[in-house]
């Protein structure tokens, strides 16, 4: 058995305090809000002083931008898992616009947060993600790039990111309540795949 060394101990501990700083938000803005969440309320909720935050975090934004991040990162892992699967770019965009919502449902506050209108950043991992669904939109259109995917890109994005943003904010009308909201969903991306 190897034994870790005093410097390995410290970097391991530096990294569960970050963990547990980044999961102290998420845990935050579940109850509260992302508007709720504050350096002070991390450290409290982690059981350390501000100053520890601010020693892994320049401020609340870099701590935000770091969950951002991760949050494409592993969304591209599970859009990478799907494009390996299907060879049809049509069932290929009905399944990725799933992973949207399994996404979505699983993780709320981390979905809300990488598609807030209020914190609009290009992370390497949000440039990824937007690259990967040019590729399958280019596929859709015969593989000719332009304005067209652009335009089915655009449609798509305001397909999902709607129809997920109302089925979480809103009750489904009377006439639709006795559907559940992924059949629902899904439903609505079938209509958009099979006009394509």
């Amino acid at each position: 058995m190897t034994h870790m060394t005093k410097q390995e101990r410290k970097e391991r501990t530096w990294k569960e305090i970050r963990e547990s700083m980044l999961d102290a938000a998420l845990s935050i803005a579940a109850r509260e809000g992302w508007k709720g969440v504050t350096i002070r309320k991390i450290a409290d909720d982690i059981g350390y002083s501000p100053p520890i935050v601010y020693e892994h975090f320049k401020n609340k934004e870099a701590l935000l931008d770091t969950l951002v991040d991760r949050g494409f990162e592993l969304l591209n892992v599970e859009f990478r898992k799907v494009r390996s699967l299907y060879a049809d770019p049509k069932e290929l965009l009905y399944n990725l616009s799933l992973v949207f919502w399994d996404f979505a449902y699983g993780r709320p506050e981390l979905y809300q947060l990488m598609f807030s209108l209020e914190r609009v950043v290009m992370h390497e991992n949000a440039e990824a993600h937007l690259h990967m669904m040019l590729d399958v939109m280019t596929e859709l259109n015969g593989n000719e790039p332009g304005e067209k995917v652009e335009a089915l890109l655009m449609n798509w994005g305001c397909l999902i990111h709607g129809a997920i943003a109302l089925m979480m904010k809103l009750p489904l009308p009377p006439t639709l309540q006795h559907m559940q909201p992924k059949q629902l969903f899904e439903g609505f991306v079938k209509r958009f795949v099979m006009t394509l």
